[in-house]
Parts: C-alpha cells; structure tokens; sequence
C-alpha cells in the first residue's frame, strides 16, 4: 500500500527465499500512487510538467521490470488501470469545478503506461504484457456486456473501507461480482477477476 515507482526494486529485493530464476514467475503491477502523486500537484505543476513526469516514471518502472526478466524470472506486467474512470475522478470533477479532471487524471495514466511498455523488452519470450488500462475502458464502455451493473460507483460503505470490506458491508444492490469499484481507487473482485484472466 503507498508504494511508487521508486520503490519497486526493494521490493524486489526483499522477496524471500532462494533467488528469483528461470523456473520462476512474478506479477508486477504499479503506478497507481505514482498517478495520484503526481494528479495531487495540479493545478500547481501544469499539465504538460506533469505528463513529462508521468512519461519518465513510466521509463523508470519498464527499465526495471526488463532489469528483473533479465534476471532468470518469467514476467507479467500490468499497466496501471485507467484511473481517470474511478468514482475517484468522477467525483474530482464535481468537486474541483472542473470537468476535464478525469480526462487528466487518464493522460496522466495512458502517458505514464505508454511510456513504460515502449521500454519493455519486446522479444515475446522474457515478458508479458497485460492492458489493464484497456480492460477498464472496455468494462466501463460494455458493462452489460461484462456483466456489470454499475461501472461509477463504489460497491464498499464508506463506513467499511478496504481492507475492511466485506459482502455484509456493501451498498444497497452492490454485488461484488456485478460493481466493477470496490472503494473510490480499487477494482472490486469482478475487476480484479477480469485482470487475472488476461495475465
């Protein structure tokens, strides 16, 4: 929880065990607290700063997602889901009064995602490539098409907050299978489901 970019390789570092090798295979997937980090400091950096430091972190995370394949693992990395669909966003453009919010919010995301995959190691052997960020957009563009009944809105009571929540503590007609958000940021269990049956 919390973690960016910069702290991806001690992670890496502290899994336990005996070295990560050919036989081994790890699921990498961040950047979300990167985007809020940096959506955090608008409007005082301007829009084009902040997409410039999307795009290097970004850089950052692909150089060190090819650094872990090349050390001996499988790899399947996520792109960070688009962000700008959240109850989050949705919400910042009511809130803030300015209704190009959520399209900041998914500039941010796509430059820091595009940047990252294009620093990927593309011979279709050391690493997978999963688009979340895609998914999400087409979960929210065919909802009943995914199942889903409600693509804006936050299946979990605000009086039970991840990691808290629960099936007992849902909004009224909430399902965790039928919400795609559980809380304001997080994908509800049919979103996360979704992510694991493309990796």
């Amino acid at each position: 929880a919390g973690h960016k970019v910069a702290d991806l390789a001690a992670q890496i570092a502290g899994v336990q065990g005996a070295a990560l090798a050919e036989k081994d295979l790890a699921l990498v997937m961040i950047g979300m607290n990167d985007i809020l980090e940096l959506y955090a400091s608008y409007p005082a950096t301007g829009r084009d700063a902040l997409l410039a430091e999307a795009r290097t972190r970004g850089a950052a995370f692909g150089a060190q997602v090819n650094q872990l394949a090349l050390r001996g693992p499988a790899v399947v990395v996520l792109t960070v889901p688009d962000l700008g669909l959240t109850p989050f966003a949705l919400a910042q453009n009511t809130s803030t009064g300015d209704a190009t919010r959520s399209a900041l919010i998914s500039a941010l995301v796509a430059a820091f995602n595009n940047r990252m995959s294009v620093a990927l190691i593309n011979d279709g052997r050391l690493i997978g490539l999963v688009y979340a960020d895609i998914e999400v957009q087409n979960n929210v563009k065919f909802a009943a098409s995914f199942g889903l009944a409600n693509v804006v809105a936050a299946a979990c009571r605000a009086d039970a907050p991840l990691p808290g929540c629960t099936s007992a503590t849902l909004v009224d007609t909430a399902t965790a299978s039928t919400w795609l958000w559980a809380d304001a940021l997080r994908l509800s269990p049919a979103g996360q489901s979704r992510l694991g049956l493309l990796a």
